[in-house]
């Protein structure tokens, strides 16, 4: 069924690609587009080890670029750009006492992965 439809992960999102996370959620975007009904079912499929991180090493310059790269890539281009604004201001209580960078410098990182080639 999710072949039928197109829907696939994203080789070029999540952990080993360097564009850190996101696949799941453009997964379920994809998904949701076709109108196919989901079903949640609550089974454990997998864990996780809590050790060490595959992509995410902090709220550093990396991992804002990613995130800007990371909304294009779920949200398109006007979306995006809304949300690349949302995260680095409205949510800085989030990430403020964890993060060396300014509001400034998070955008302009956003930003920069927004709108790079990978």
């Amino acid at each position: 069924l999710l072949m039928e439809h197109g829907i696939m992960f994203d080789e070029k999102m999540g952990s080993g690609t360097g564009n850190g996370g996101g696949e799941e959620n453009k997964f379920m975007f994809d998904w949701r587009k076709t109108k196919v009904k989901m079903l949640y079912y609550p089974d454990i499929i997998a864990t996780v080890n809590p050790g060490e991180n595959q992509w995410f090493h902090g709220y550093d310059a990396r991992y804002f670029e990613n995130l800007g790269w990371t909304d294009k890539r779920l949200f398109g281009n006007a979306l995006g750009v809304i949300y690349l604004l949302y995260w680095p201001i409205f949510r800085r209580n989030h990430y403020k006492n964890k993060c060396s960078l300014s509001i400034i410098e998070a955008l302009k990182y956003s930003l920069k992965g927004f709108y790079s080639k990978r």
